[in-house]
């Protein structure tokens, strides 16, 4: 009998779907079955399941005959499992390599029922991180659930004892199928231990049944769902424990049969279906809802439709004048802003936006996390604050900075930068903030960098609408910094030179600080990307890492493999929203290999193994990957443009951006300098140290 049962619901991915499998059976741990089960996926998904299991004897192949969704496909593999511990992976995601063998290992020495790890949230060339705070007890968990928060109620980064899902009653209904489950396998479980490791990705693939359905699907699955949740809290005892967070949740189900116009002919039976006490006195029992919500549930109890328009109008209302009132009521006139209360703390001058917490750490976010964690050495206490959102749970252990949480409700970064925390600066007018990413905040304006200006000189880079916009807001930033910025940082003197040319600013203001390639040496080579791409040991191949926008010039690389059959190239990073590289979405040659996104450990092993690195990118601020390569002692091919011949001199080889008609072979054979001073002169601690001093210079 296997110790792991990995259970693989199959419905239309046949272009995930291999990945999917081989990321199963690279696994460093062996003894497991691996379950497909085929929910009668129209595509070749069936022929590809089929295919697998004649190679390896682990994988086992269930055909359903008809389409029940996910929820039940998962039913049917747990039939038939036979391991200890349960896995499920959805089809089109993927698993770290040694996934298994860790998360088993961790729940036979905590002899636990269920362990959970990190995720990745991932598209083929982005993952972001996402895991859940390690919180104990049953019913914390599930009132985590039931508020929709930061713990994960996905099965997929859980694995739970056989004997606990048994217990469990699967839904018909996909959508927060997940949360139904979770629910049910938290309360069984009698301990929980938790793996502080990304090990899971959960691919954000537009076509899955989840990403697909429309909202009025959802609406009406939720409803189905939430009644399987009910009925369950209420046969174990927990309504009581979970009435606050129960009630909330269903009143907001109930209040989106309400707005959604198609749905509101049937929120007058979900009223008396699900949970009918939870819209009992709804002004006078407390609940989490503000008051024109419980007003558009009584209009709806009472059959008042024509209160519709007025509730929603002065709702509006209200956030209008709320936002208001925190824009620019000042700090004397009210003893709470935001929640947030600062200590009265003459020492401290500078608020740092932290938004970089939130995101993956790559150029500019690389450079402010490795700087910040050195101003928080050279500052006292109290000094120096540091201001992110609510939901940023990896921080790192600063020393001597205040930490202030402030809550973000909006994906949008303009929106936390522009409202939440110019409104935070407006309320206490005494602080200047230092902004590492090309943003000013024109009512508040204080020390920025200004990376590079690429927007201001590539218009036929941005083509669709949004790319348009991107670039509109970019330039306006640029105009705010260079005119309303205390003080500007950039990264180059060739950066420096053109922000000074194009916007007339005087060269005095900008300062020049560099970044560096020092936490190389602290990333440990990961060479399981070579099990996960064998082909990169059987041949030299050249590496590539940066983001996929068009400046970094992927179509040099493409152009030169469809030329050079033979020359194999690595291409690892992240699309962005906005800029993407066309020909990424056609056909490429079968020389050119898409890694997706890598950790840093695999990246240092690739740089380490890589016959040279190549960046052809025709505009950089500054261009940091060449740097992180030559301190892994590889050589690097860089284009002749923008800031690369000031940052890399004579330790580079250089090519023409536009220009694909040469030998990279013969290329590298011609002599360079070694890389030694170039490392020593870009150092974090020198830069630290001029960042902090600008600082203390400024706030004296």
């Amino acid at each position: 009998m296997p110790l792991v049962s990995i259970i693989v619901p199959v419905y239309n991915v046949e272009k995930y779907l291999n990945k999917c499998i081989d990321s199963v059976l690279c696994q460093t741990f062996t003894d497991f079955e691996c379950i497909l089960v085929n929910d009668d996926s129209p595509d070749n998904c069936p022929q590809i399941c089929d295919e697998y299991a004649k190679i390896d004897d682990r994988i086992k192949v269930i055909h359903k005959k008809q389409n029940e969704g996910s929820p039940q496909a998962r039913k049917t593999g747990l039939d038939l499992a036979m391991g200890e511990y349960i896995l499920y992976i959805d089809s089109d995601d993927w698993i770290e390599p040694d996934m298994v063998e860790k998360m088993y290992s961790k729940a036979k020495n905590t002899d636990c029922d269920m362990v959970i790890s990190g995720m990745f949230k991932s598209t083929d060339f982005e993952h972001v991180r996402s895991f859940s705070p390690e919180i104990h007890g049953k019913i914390p968990i599930i009132k985590k659930i039931l508020m929709y928060s930061s713990f994960s109620p996905s099965v997929c980064n859980k694995l739970i004892k056989r004997k606990i899902y048994m217990k469990v009653i699967f839904p018909i209904r996909h959508y927060i199928d997940d949360r139904v489950i979770t629910i049910q396998t938290v309360f069984f479980s009698q301990s929980i231990n938790y793996i502080n490791e990304y090990l899971y990705h959960y691919r954000k693939n537009p076509q899955s049944i989840c990403e697909s359905s429309e909202q009025i699907n959802k609406n009406i699955d939720e409803y189905h769902n939430f009644l399987i949740i009910v009925d369950f809290l209420a046969g174990n005892e927990l309504i009581s424990k979970l009435e606050p967070e129960l009630v909330f949740r269903i009143n907001t189900i109930k209040l989106s049969f309400i707005i959604n116009k198609n749905l509101r002919k049937l929120s007058y039976n979900i009223f008396s279906e699900l949970y009918p006490q939870s819209t009992e006195n709804i002004f006078k029992k407390k609940n989490k809802l503000n008051f024109f919500k419980r007003f558009l549930l009584f209009s709806a109890i009472k059959k008042l439709p024509f209160l519709y328009i007025i509730i929603d109008t002065c709702n509006m209302l209200g956030l209008f004048i709320r936002t208001l009132y925190r824009l620019f009521i000042p700090e004397k006139a009210r003893k709470y802003i935001w929640g947030i209360r600062i200590k009265k703390n003459k020492e401290l001058k500078i608020i740092i936006n932290g938004d970089f917490l939130c995101r993956r750490l790559t150029g500019i976010e690389r450079y402010a996390y490795e700087i910040c964690n050195r101003i928080d050495k050279l500052s006292t206490k109290g000094e120096v604050a540091i201001v992110i959102p609510s939901f940023v749970q990896d921080i790192p252990d600063y020393q001597n900075f205040e930490i202030i949480r402030l809550e973000r409700k909006s994906k949008s970064n303009i929106r936390w930068q522009m409202l939440t925390l110019q409104g935070f600066l407006l309320a206490h007018r005494k602080f200047t903030i230092l902004e590492f990413g090309n943003t000013c905040l024109p009512l508040t304006p204080g020390i920025v960098f200004l990376h590079d200006i690429y927007c201001e000189f590539f218009p036929n880079d941005f083509i669709s609408p949004r790319d348009k916009f991107t670039r509109l807001y970019s330039r306006l930033q640029y105009r705010m910094i260079t005119r309303l910025a205390k003080e500007i940082v950039t990264v180059s003197q060739y950066s420096k030179n053109e922000i000074s040319k194009t916007f007339t600013v005087n060269p005095a203001k900008i300062s020049v600080i560099y970044s560096s390639a020092d936490h190389m040496r602290d990333i440990h080579a990961d060479h399981s990307v070579f099990e996960q791409f064998p082909i990169l040991t059987e041949k030299p191949f050249f590496f590539y890492l940066g983001s996929l926008s068009k400046r970094k010039n992927i179509s040099w690389i493409l152009e030169y493999a469809a030329k050079h059959s033979d020359t194999i190239f690595a291409l690892s990073g992240a699309s962005l929203s906005t800029v993407k590289v066309n020909e990424l979405d056609k056909e490429i040659t079968s020389n050119v290999i898409l890694l997706g996104y890598l950790d840093d450990g695999k990246v240092k092993a690739l740089m380490e193994k890589c016959r040279a690195f190549i960046l052809p990118s025709y505009y950089e601020g500054f261009g940091l990957t060449p740097l992180e390569a030559l301190s892994c002692g590889t050589k690097i091919i860089v284009a002749k443009a923008a800031s690369l011949p000031e940052i890399y001199e004579n330790t580079a080889h250089y090519i023409d951006p536009f220009n694909t008609d040469v030998d990279l072979d013969e290329l590298l054979k011609q002599p360079v300098d070694g890389p030694d001073e170039i490392l020593e002169r870009y150092c974090y601690d020198t830069s630290a140290e001029q960042v902090y001093k600008l600082i203390k210079d400024y706030s004296t």
